[in-house]
């Protein structure tokens, strides 16, 4: 599978000189080189036509590459570059329409789309912002209130990131495996639930809420079913209530608790009124927890109910 490389736009916004960012374009192409090497069919995603990209003040990748020894790289990086820029081409439609990413209060759409789509980040070593193997940047998203109104949620994530070749022997591990994972479709998480979610059960119905499930909430889905198989393999139903979630996770309002009960694996109809929230959009993953077996069972997985589970 291939693995997207994403230019980091702010790295092209410096004051370097023209020699400066000679000697920077040498050090990148030897990096995605480097990189290319570790993990061959890797793909250079910019937002901008490539050509047009500038790279320092009055200097586009245009100007550059047309310099008698820029040339080389020049044709290097084209072949590098994804033929289907920009971001939104590579991402889960919508997906930087709903989530912000901001490095020291700036827009970061490169670094956000790496994030977003399980990427490397990459960025011209211009300026000491970039000289690390894993960028920390703000991400502000909308989260659903128990009121139903959206409110901003904002944290810290770091992201893999690139600008020299010491940092891709950093990500060696990283790189072998980065995009290689066999879960891509919700019918894979059904498939795989026993290997990676030893803790959780599921009734049979999950079965079709994951075979319809749709791409982009996939690796959010795995996300919140990771947590709560690791908050729940950490629980001990005899110390405490509830395991120590790890993403917000609520009871279902009075007034919608009516649409929670469902047949449980014994036949009994039980109330699965406990849920923990994913996005893009309004996404629930309802479930109970077995004390007597010390696993939390899953009833449903899909958008927020607007009927009874089924």
């Amino acid at each position: 599978m291939t693995l997207h490389l994403f230019l980091n736009e702010l790295s092209c916004r410096s004051t370097a000189t023209h020699d400066d960012v000679n000697t920077g374009m040498t050090e990148f192409v030897r990096m995605l080189r480097s990189v290319y090497k570790a993990r061959p069919g890797t793909a250079l995603v910019t937002d901008e036509q490539f050509g047009d990209l500038e790279l320092a003040q009055g200097l586009s990748v245009r100007q550059w590459g047309n310099r008698g020894r820029a040339r080389e790289e020049f044709r290097y990086l084209k072949l590098l570059r994804n033929k289907k820029s920009p971001h939104v081409s590579v991402l889960p439609p919508d997906a930087m329409a709903l989530v912000d990413y901001r490095h020291k209060g700036v827009a970061a759409l490169g670094i956000g789309a790496a994030h977003i789509r399980g990427g490397l980040s990459v960025s011209l070593p211009l300026c000491d912002d970039w000289q690390t193997a894993h960028v920390a940047v703000e991400r502000e998203m909308l989260v659903e209130a128990e009121d139903g109104e959206g409110v901003p949620l904002t944290d810290t994530v770091e992201v893999e990131h690139a600008s020299d070749t010491t940092h891709v022997e950093t990500h060696s591990e990283w790189l072998t495996r980065a995009g290689t994972d066999s879960v891509h479709t919700g019918v894979d998480l059904w498939e795989a639930r026993g290997d990676l979610f030893p803790n959780l059960s599921f009734l049979p119905r999950v079965e079709k809420d994951l075979g319809s499930l749709e791409h982009a909430w996939v690796q959010p889905v795995r996300e919140r079913l990771t947590e709560l198989q690791e908050a729940v393999a950490a629980w001990g139903p005899t110390e405490t209530r509830t395991p120590a979630y790890k993403t917000r996770t609520t009871p279902e309002s009075a007034t919608r608790r009516n649409l929670c009960w469902c047949v449980d694996l014994d036949g009994e109809k039980r109330l699965f009124e406990l849920h923990s929230r994913f996005t893009p959009g309004k996404g629930r993953l309802h479930f109970r927890l077995v004390p007597e077996s010390s696993e939390a069972r899953i009833a449903y997985i899909g958008p927020k109910l607007d009927r009874p589970i089924e």
